[in-house]
């Protein structure tokens, strides 16, 4: 499933915005959340990119999460309980607060364990974007508190 979603999302995306699409992939089926996550991954494959805050309404949404005034803040995070739930967030993450995504690290280390790639990934996507939700030195620095 996931080789067909590779040549088929990139097909989509050309005549479709990211939240079109994740409109209509994002069924309530918890089976389905790790393809979501790895198509909203295909989707958000630009790091330069942030997510648009109303993508991340709309994952928040998804995940049964209330609105707030500011969907990117931490309160809202926090409600995520489970790693299959917060692996949603990870493609998006790059549209999160500053600091949102600090009072992420952890979290975000812990989910990734030994995966040294994915770790690798997820901080492109956090320094690459225009503009970044913590730069280089700020993530370095982040890391070590």
């Amino acid at each position: 499933m996931k080789s067909a979603l590779k040549d088929i999302i990139p097909a989509i995306h050309h005549t479709h915005s990211v939240t079109e699409i994740f409109k209509l992939i994002g069924i309530r089926d918890k089976n389905a959340r790790p393809l979501i996550a790895f198509t909203l991954s295909l989707l958000q494959h630009d790091f330069s990119k942030p997510a648009e805050s109303n993508l991340i309404e709309m994952v928040l949404q998804y995940l049964g999460i209330p609105d707030s005034s500011d969907s990117t803040s931490w309160s809202n995070i926090m409600l995520i309980d489970n790693d299959e739930d917060f692996s949603l967030l990870l493609p998006i993450i790059s549209g999160l607060s500053r600091d949102t995504v600090e009072r992420c690290l952890p979290r975000i280390i812990h989910f990734y364990g030994d995966d040294s790639d994915g770790l690798e990934t997820i901080f492109t996507r956090i320094i690459k974007a225009r503009p970044p939700p913590l730069s280089k030195t700020d993530l370095f620095v982040a890391l070590h508190r």
